[in-house]
């Protein structure tokens, strides 16, 4: 008796739930697919997972992946690599409280080591403690951290992730309690930690105090209580004291866990399926289950009604196939669907808006019908519409269709482009031809034409002042007014000079206060005073900001009884201020997405919804006018129109209806609702020198990178795991350490920085998801870029030391040096100083010479000692005991000699001899002279090469002070040698204006550059045959404020080793004696330092030198 009564409820409640089926809303109808076309390695997706981070894991039947809102990364078995997952069958998937991802083939366990992206695995040995099967069919863990796994053949096993011990059950009837089958199919467990294991002989229920011991529920034909069949598919646990049950071919179940009561339910979607695969929960309870054939079912078990959704081959937004094999939640309350062509996911605001048709499209008739609407008319529960070339069509709530006016019945033109109810109950419509009155009442309707006193019959514009007059705004023919008491039609156009800006009106406001407000098409608003019949234009003005931003008007809309909105044609949104008369401007410039703004309109959140050519947006107002948050809706949210100006209107629950050239959109503001879900941050990928890095998932676990100095080219990936329309996640980025302030860089997904500094930086990435909902933590990486080992403290340090004690060592070194050579020259000099001393009696002239010469050598060797002290290791310094060595080498061998010769002297009595002795002595007193006096030029250049500049710039004429020292150079060298003669150039600029120059310092540099060129050319001519001729050239030009002296010769070059050191000190080319080697270094610091300008040299290889010196013009 019990069992038939449980079947004839059973009846009853199928059809009551087949009764309810047409009137369940269904959730949603739009599936957003991935497949191998997006990267997926296979169609078929046989599980899903969303680990700790929030990456989706796909198993496919070749190959797992894991996706991130933008891309699929593939991992596949490779056999050549322990570290690769182990087969390509991907059978489940599971996280355990660790967040190690475990992965179930058909070849063995595995699981993936997020810090290498590596993976290990479990498989069957000989060797015992292993798992019994290494085909993996579904995993789960217990309350203590015990992994579950089940297997086809091999039972269920038992892993302790801890300590790597296996325990394997398998079916054995011999011993009581053990599991009905040894191929397991599904495992959950409940809010209570019991765990349910499904087979294909039945459900075990696992004892929580004797592992290994379960409780077999099997099924039973004779009771209804108990599961539809033994084949069990998959297990789910609603946390509601229910399992979900389903079955290879008997539909499913809900078993309740405190009684262990059965619900069944069979036949399920259109197609009566009873083959489900998947089962899972939506947010708000509905049960979802896939089946194999016949789609996804939506079942609410409260009320006993479901949605079937199957595949379509015209919509491209339906599901991928009819067979499913595994549904999933993910942390945002997304369905992810696994089917035989590809992985579908949905959420039910995941497309918020829909485009509906006005007319029904009926799949059988050739017609299309019209679905352009232009205006809508809200009347009781209906709604009246405007529709191209249909006429005006009355709308029930339903959707059905209560009536159409159209020329058939009186309509003056079957498009109407504008609707209005007077206060009378009279429905006005403004037609293509015409005005049409319509009672729907009495079912009256009256048209007005031309000939009736219209101006124009196209009718964009209609609306109702106080008195009933009803106002006409018509394209082209400027306002016209229909009075009700006369019944007669005035009009009002530009050409009749009362204000009227344009005579294309296109949108009509009235006040309630005897204000009417006319949009225009090319002239602006304007604003008729009714009483005082004045009209007043505003119109823009380029320039200001205060009045409107474009003549071309959409729409209008009363927001409050001080502020006017107007959506403009390339000019936004504009705000009137009715006390002050001036607009506010909100353009794209300040956050309007699209300049074409086609209707306006709030809702009783004061917040402000428009429309732009193709866009529903959004929008809150501050205080000050300026936008507070901005939401843009479009084709990703179903918002599949184009929308036309003055085409929307408010119903009274609130609705909003928005017309298009592709029919209706119409919503409930709070129904629309911002996605809430904070998308986790994550850097996806490291690129260094464009190249992926092995650290890639490191930077998600250990978030620090070392590198080295040279590695300071690098990239980032990053992704909010976001995947409710990925594509408008917003990010913003900052290197610290470099980046003072955030980068809001809108979709881009990626930053490149290139030749760092070594040192510490951090960058973080920040991202807001699809509604703007940001999540301000972000994630981010320390980036340490190691300095080369001669950039580090303690090279610094060691350096440094060894600089100071290598100085202090040479210091002291030198110094020693220079006392001992002191010493010794001090000791020399005494010596010859006595020598020359006993000769004054025979020659006291050349006795003072040499003695003069001894005291100038022992001063320029003090002022030597004393820089050395001061300068420690000066260039200068060295060049000076360079060149001062020399001649004291000749002064000290010829005093040993004289001092020989002196001693022969005195021993000998042979007058010829003593003859021959005096004249060598007095030769050797010669070169004395001779050397003692080229140390003096030494010493003289010296002090001339380092004294300041003081002497007073004046005006001077450089071409005549250039040829007066050329001939002065030329004249000198003739003196010296009457063999000489050379052919001297000179191309001067008579245009060179006067420079202020130290006139002086100049003739010196220019002498001693001639005296050089003379030289070189004598030097060459006395080597060469008589078919050289010398020459040296002088040319002047002015270019670019500055004065050129070009001096050159044809003496045969500078050798190149040698060329860029001729401007040093001491450093000369001729043979000893005959240069000190300061003249060009002298030279050099009066045309740099002294005037400003330049000394440069040019070599002509084999032919000749140039000089050329730059001053500017000061």
């Amino acid at each position: 008796m019990l069992s038939k009564a449980i079947q004839k409820v059973t009846h009853l409640f199928w059809l009551f739930f087949l009764i309810a089926i047409n009137a369940f809303a269904q959730k949603s109808d739009v599936f957003r697919h991935l497949n191998t076309v997006n990267g997926l390695s296979h169609n078929r997706i046989t599980c899903i997972i969303q680990d700790k981070i929030g990456f989706i894991w796909i198993g496919t039947e070749d190959g797992l992946n894991r996706y991130n809102g933008y891309k699929i990364d593939v991992y596949k078995h490779n056999p050549s690599d322990e570290t690769s997952v182990s087969s390509n069958g991907i059978r489940c998937l599971f996280e355990d409280h660790n967040g190690k991802l475990w992965i179930g083939t058909d070849d063995g366990l595995s699981f993936f080591d997020i810090e290498t992206e590596h993976f290990g695995s479990f498989r069957t040995n000989t060797k015992g403690n292993a798992i019994s099967s290494n085909q993996i069919t579904c995993m789960e863990e217990d309350a203590s951290g015990v992994l579950w796994v089940g297997t086809a053949g091999g039972g269920i096993n038992l892993l302790n992730t801890s300590t790597g011990k296996w325990q394997n059950f398998t079916a054995n009837k011999a011993i009581p309690n053990s599991i009905c089958s040894n191929n397991i199919t599904a495992i959950v467990k409940d809010k209570n930690g019991v765990m349910y294991i499904g087979t294909d002989n039945g459900l075990a229920i696992a004892d929580r105090n004797q592992t290994g011991n379960f409780t077999i529920i099997n099924h039973d034909p004779a009771n209804t209580n108990s599961p539809l069949e033994n084949s069990i598919t998959c297990l789910y646990a609603d946390f509601q004291n229910k399992i979900w049950i389903g079955t290879l071919n008997s539909g499913m179940s809900a078993m309740r866990t405190d009684n262990r009561s059965f619900t069944h339910y069979t036949n399920l979607g259109k197609f009566e399926n009873n083959s489900v695969f998947g089962i899972n929960k939506d947010l708000d309870g509905s049960i979802i289950a896939g089946t194999i054939g016949g789609g996804l079912i939506i079942f609410d078990s409260n009320v006993s009604t479901y949605s079937s959704f199957t595949h379509s081959k015209t919509d491209p937004f339906s599901i991928s196939s009819n067979s499913i094999w595994t549904v999933y939640r993910d942390k945002a309350g997304i369905i992810w669907i696994g089917t035989d062509n590809g992985l579908d996911y949905y959420k039910e605001d995941l497309m918020r808006f829909k485009t509906e048709l006005p007319l029904p499209d009926d799949p059988l008739s050739n017609v299309i019908p019209n679905k352009n609407v232009f205006c809508f008319l809200p009347q009781e529960d209906n709604v009246w519409m405007g529709v191209l070339g249909t006429g005006v069509v009355v709308k029930e709530p339903t959707g059905g269709i209560k009536q159409v006016y159209s020329t058939a019945n009186g309509l003056a033109d079957n498009s109407v482009f504008c609707l209005i109810k007077d206060r009378n109950g009279i429905v006005w419509a403004g037609t293509y031809g015409g005005l049409t009155s319509i009672n729907p009442q009495s079912g009256v309707v009256r048209s007005y034409k031309i000939a009736d006193g219209l101006t124009n019959s196209n009718i964009r514009s209609l609306a109702e002042d106080e008195n009933g007059n009803i106002y006409i705004g018509t394209y082209g023919g400027g306002l016209c007014v229909l009075n009700r008491q006369t019944d007669k039609i005035s009009s009002i156009r530009k050409e009749d000079n009362k204000g009227l800006s344009n005579n294309i009106i296109t949108a009509l406001k009235y006040d309630g206060n005897g204000n009417l407000f006319i949009g225009t098409y090319g002239g602006g608003l304007c604003l008729l005073n009714i009483s005082a019949n004045s009209i007043t234009a505003f119109e823009s003005k380029p320039g200001s900001n205060t009045t409107i931003s474009s003549n071309y008007i959409n729409s209008i809309f009363s927001f409050s009884n001080q502020q006017l909105l107007v959506g403009t044609y390339s000019g936004g949104i504009n705000i009137f201020n009715y006390a002050t008369k001036s607009f506010t401007a909100l353009t794209e410039t300040n956050g309007i997405p699209n300049n074409n703004v086609t209707n306006i309109i709030s809702d009783v959140e004061k917040n402000i919804w428009f429309t732009t050519g193709n866009q529903i947006c959004k929008m809150k107002l501050a205080p000050s006018d300026s936008i507070l948050t901005m939401r843009i809706y479009d084709e990703q949210d179903g918002v599949f129109n184009r929308f036309n100006p003055g085409a929307f209107t408010q119903t009274a629950d609130g609705k909003i209806y928005f017309g298009g050239i592709s029919g209706i959109n119409r919503f409930l503001p709070s129904a629309i609702r911002d996605n809430p879900y904070i998308p986790p941050v994550v850097i996806t990928k490291f690129y260094l020198f464009e190249k992926p890095y092995f650290m890639d998932t490191i930077i998600m676990s250990k978030n620090i990178i070392e590198l080295t100095y040279n590695q300071n080219f690098f990239s980032f990936e990053y992704a909010a795991l976001n995947y409710i329309l990925p594509e408008k996640n917003q990010y913003a980025y900052m290197l610290e350490g470099l980046e003072k302030s955030w980068t809001y860089c809108g979709s881009k997904r990626d930053r490149q920085y290139t030749d760092l500094d070594p040192g510490t930086y951090k960058f973080r990435v920040k991202a807001c998801n699809n509604d703007g909902i940001w999540n301000q933590d972000g994630t981010y990486i320390i980036i340490i870029i190691k300095p080369p080992f001669w950039k580090t403290w303690w090279f610094y340090i060691l350096s440094g030391l060894t600089f100071v004690g290598l100085t202090i060592t040479y210091i002291r070194w030198r110094t020693r040096t220079l006392m001992k050579q002191y010493e010794i020259l001090e000791q020399k000099v005494q010596e010859r100083t006595a020598e020359l001393r006993e000769e004054k009696e025979k020659s006291e002239q050349k006795s003072l010479e040499i003695e003069r010469a001894l005291k100038e050598l022992k001063d320029t060797q003090s002022q030597l000692i004393h820089a050395e002290k001061m300068a420690s290791l000066g260039q200068l310094t060295a060049g000076i005991a360079h060149e001062i060595q020399n001649p004291l080498n000749f002064v000290n061998n010829f005093s040993e000699l004289s001092q020989d010769l002196i001693d022969e002297l005195n021993a000998t009595e042979d007058k010829e001899e003593w003859k021959s002795i005096s004249h060598d002595i007095k030769t050797n007193l010669e070169k004395i002279n001779e050397h003692g006096k080229r140390a003096e030029r030494i010493v003289k250049s010296m002090l001339m090469h380092s004294r300041s500049q003081t002497a007073e710039k004046v005006l001077t004429d450089i071409n005549k002070l250039a040829e007066d020292v050329m001939n002065l150079a030329y004249t000198s060298l003739r003196a010296n040698d009457s063999n000489f003669g050379c052919k001297n150039m000179i191309e001067l600029d008579a245009s060179l204006p006067k420079l202020s120059v130290v006139q002086q310092d100049i003739s010196r540099v220019l002498l001693n550059i001639f005296n050089n060129a003379f030289y070189a050319v004598n030097q060459l001519r006395k080597k060469s045959d008589k078919t050289y001729h010398p020459e040296v050239r002088l040319r002047t030009w002015k270019a670019a404020n500055k004065v050129y002296i070009s001096i050159s010769d044809n003496g045969g070059g500078i050798p190149d080793d040698i060329v860029d050191k001729i401007f040093q000190p001491f450093f000369t080319t001729k043979p000893t004696g005959e240069g000190t080697g300061l003249g060009l270094s002298l030279s050099y610091d009066i045309i740099t330092k002294g005037h400003y300008g330049m000394l440069s040299v040019n070599v002509h290889k084999g032919s000749g030198s140039e000089f050329v010196i730059e001053l500017p013009q000061l």
